[in-house]
């Protein structure tokens, strides 16, 4: 497993969402859970004002339920898991996020189809000191998601060390196995050093 996990706990502010709570916020291979309040429960900002005892942890807040906003957070995580694949050089996850019929724009400008990107993920030319997705904003069209963030790497290219931001944007369709990228584009931000991506 590459990363921590993610999770939601829907009525978190009832007894047995608290305590379901509790347990995962101390679990050391989890993410903060996604903290959700049931409809028609009284709005509280954080998990805290609800339960005193756990207020001197900094605090853990309360979302209103919503598929809207659970299908937000689901793109959200895929975002982040698609730069931690590109900075492990993991190609397969992609294989299972992206379509295959996906086509999408690299930076330098070369459309691509799912083979091709994996292996400019894969290529042995370049070893990522760090590779993060920030800025992420997510908008949902019925079962269409179009994603935007900033991608920030260091890296070694050929010897060389670079150092780049890039603005993607990332279009996610849903299905059965659920979502998946259909389409992107990468724009290298300056200065343009070269690199795969």
């Amino acid at each position: 497993m590459t990363g921590k996990l993610k999770t939601a706990i829907l009525g978190a502010t009832g007894y047995s969402g608290f305590e379901l709570a509790r347990i995962l916020l101390r679990h050391p291979r989890l993410e903060t859970p996604l903290l959700l309040q049931r409809s028609g429960e009284t709005a509280a900002a954080n998990l805290a004002d609800t339960f005193p005892a756990i207020s001197g942890n900094g605090g853990y807040p309360l979302r209103p339920f919503s598929w809207l906003e659970l299908q937000r957070q689901e793109v959200i995580a895929l975002e982040r898991e698609t730069a931690r694949a590109i900075q492990l050089n993991n190609a397969t996850f992609f294989n299972r996020v992206y379509s295959e019929d996906y086509s999408g724009v690299l930076s330098h400008g070369e459309v691509v189809n799912k083979a091709r990107l994996m292996a400019a993920v894969n290529t042995p030319d370049i070893k990522y000191d760090s590779f993060a997705a920030t800025a992420i904003k997510v908008l949902i069209f019925r079962d269409t998601a179009v994603a935007t963030c900033v991608w920030s790497m260091r890296a070694v290219f050929k010897g060389q060390r670079i150092s780049s931001q890039m603005l993607v944007m990332h279009v996610y369709v849903y299905g059965p196995s659920g979502y998946r990228v259909v389409s992107s584009q990468t724009t290298l931000l300056p200065p343009y050093p070269q690199q795969p991506l």
